[in-house]
């Protein structure tokens, strides 16, 4: 059991390859699921009854609301839910309003377009940001050698946040 730990802290299975490969694979595997989705959806809901994008339709809800002038109904369980089942169905479960209400603003924003593009805008908007952040955590870390290099420890102190210290 030791030399399997042992191989797995040394990280020289981890490969550049084998690194690719996997995330090909995820990406494939992915892929499939979402085609399966899309394909087997009826007007954006899937075959479970639930709107494509399950974590968005209440914004997009709530959205609606606020365009037409009625800010408080997403606050409203009751408004809310009826408002989530006129767009996806009445078999469509709670999904509730749990946000803040200056995030309306974003709401509405998304719900002058339709459900789909809504959707879409909104997956590429915030995979872009969390893309972003990755790329800010793997430079902070790149730099964590070079402020030790300069006798500064915040670099270090940054990723031991990050890790275990192994």
């Amino acid at each position: 059991m030791d030399r399997v730990l042992q191989a797995v802290r040394s990280g020289e299975w981890l490969t550049r390859e084998r690194i690719r490969m996997v995330a090909v694979a995820v990406l494939i595997a992915s892929a499939a699921g979402f085609l399966y989705l899309v394909v087997t959806a009826t007007g954006g809901v899937d075959r479970q009854g639930r709107p494509i994008g399950t974590d968005f339709s209440n914004v997009y809800a709530a959205g609606t609301y606020v365009l037409e002038g009625n800010f408080q109904a997403p606050f409203d369980s009751v408004q809310q839910f009826a408002r989530e089942r006129s767009i996806f169905g009445e078999a469509t479960q709670f999904y509730g309003w749990h946000y803040p209400p200056y995030f309306l603003f974003v709401a509405a924003a998304l719900a002058w377009m339709p459900y789909g593009l809504a959707l879409f805008v909104w997956q590429a908007i915030t995979l872009g940001l969390y893309l972003l952040a990755i790329r800010g955590i793997l430079l902070s870390f790149r730099g964590a050698g070079k402020s030790a290099s300069k006798g500064m420890d915040s670099g270090l102190r940054s990723r031991s946040l990050c890790s275990d210290g192994a």
